[in-house]
């Protein structure tokens, strides 16, 4: 990528900034995306600051469609209440709220002068933030379903729903295979679940039978998607004989995957390859792009994890909610490093109960697992028929269908009470 300030100054151009970019600072404050402050002096010697940043794909893997969702929400609100003031994301020529180009996916908005708190015991601060986001809510009031990702977002619209009464149908989304510990302050109408192996938990956490719809996790549809592995390794340039392992550890490349990596190298036979996705740790796909071997091929981001998984027999990774479920609906044998623990402890042993996957907490198991699972062609058959028979739904289409029909009656209903 061009020296950072140039590139800011051609995103400001890209986005209509008037003036010239006078000064930049980058805000270390959030770990997902990289964010700066820029300011640029207009006619007439004002300066005005701006927010740029460049989205991390691996995290946001439909930046395009976030985009959009941001302009639905950002013109609704600005329609409804046009005295107030919304969040502002700056257009291109071609009428396009984000830039792609070979250095990145970005974005740019007005920057608004605040004040960030990472942690507080200050409850006037607390009561402040969540009073802003139950406004943030109800201005979306006239929405036909909300969807909830996190219990957090879920606690928040259980508050706003017993104040103000919003009956819009509301739905918590479990995003690991587990009842979350906060789920029984959750109270929204529907609860999504991973499988019906967890509902005997929710409703121990106090949730009705009757709410709860086990829809499996959704995820991107190229996942729910398998090309023929030949023609893959074909396009990819991996090898056409010989195992290929894929080795992933999040987005952000946590766990120590530099010395799986080595040890699989070393291990696996002569004609097998490692391909290591260390996602947006830089610092970490630096360090392994030093290793000399003709069998390791490391990548940063990439946007060709469905494709990497159809040329694969096996993938290390961690017990990720989204990213097990993405290799289990492409039927790849998994072996889990539990790193992190919490809730990828219980997909970690939700998913090695069932024969789901191989795994342990202790790298130099982990690669011992994988090289044995590399070479024994029939438990990985068996395991991939496993995963074909219990991940044989798209979830996401499942749970589109029931809020779009959910969000529908809700419509009609709110038009016939208008009418009376």
């Amino acid at each position: 990528m061009r020296p950072i300030d140039d590139k800011l100054r051609q995103i400001c151009r890209l986005f209509r900034i008037p003036g010239n970019l006078t000064s930049w600072e980058e805000i270390k404050v959030g770990n997902v995306n990289r964010t700066y402050k820029v300011t640029c002096r207009q006619d007439g010697g004002r300066a005005k600051s701006y927010i740029v940043q460049r989205i991390n794909t691996y995290a946001f893997r439909q930046p395009v469609l976030v985009m959009e969702n941001i302009d639905k929400v950002t013109e609704h609100i600005r329609a409804k209440c046009p005295d107030r003031v919304a969040l502002h994301f700056h257009h291109t020529a071609d009428r396009k709220n984000y830039v792609s180009d070979e250095d990145g996916f970005w974005r740019l908005f007005n920057y608004v002068p605040s004040v960030t708190y990472n942690t507080t015991e200050n409850l006037s601060v607390i009561r402040s933030a969540g009073e802003a986001f139950g406004d943030f809510q109800t201005q979306l009031g006239d929405f036909d379903a909300i969807l909830c990702v996190h219990s957090f977002s879920a606690m928040m619209m259980t508050k706003i729903r017993r104040r103000w009464g919003l009956k819009i149908p509301t739905y918590l989304l479990t995003t690991d295979y587990t009842c979350w510990p906060t789920s029984e302050q959750c109270d929204v109408d529907y609860y999504f679940l991973p499988s019906k192996d967890q509902a005997a938990a929710f409703i121990r956490a106090g949730h009705s039978r009757l709410q709860l719809i086990p829809t499996g996790i959704p995820v991107r549809q190229a996942f729910y998607q398998k090309e023929d592995k030949a023609l893959v390794r074909q396009r990819l340039g991996l090898p056409q004989s010989g195992r290929v392992v894929l080795l992933m550890c999040g987005s952000m490349g946590c766990g120590p995957i530099e010395g799986i990596a080595r040890a699989l190298v070393e291990k696996l036979p002569k004609n097998a390859m490692v391909v290591a996705v260390c996602g947006s740790n830089q610092k970490l796909y630096h360090a392994m792009s030093q290793i000399q071997d003709p069998r390791l091929r490391v990548l940063g981001y990439t946007k060709n994890i469905p494709e990497y998984m159809d040329g694969a027999d096996l993938i290390v990774t961690k017990p990720g909610g989204l990213s097990s479920t993405e290799a289990a609906n492409k039927a790849l044998p998994m072996v889990f490093l539990n790193t992190i623990g919490a809730c990828e402890t219980r997909n970690f042993d939700y998913f090695l109960a069932r024969g789901y996957a191989l795994g342990s907490s202790k790298p130099e198991e982990v690669v011992a697992l994988a090289v044995q699972l590399a070479s024994d062609t029939q438990k990985r058959q068996q395991m991939s028929e496993v995963l074909k028979k219990a991940f044989c739904v798209n979830s996401a289409q499942v749970i589109v269908d029931r809020m779009c029909k959910d969000g529908a009656a809700y419509r009609e209903s709110q038009m016939v009470a208008a009418v009376r």
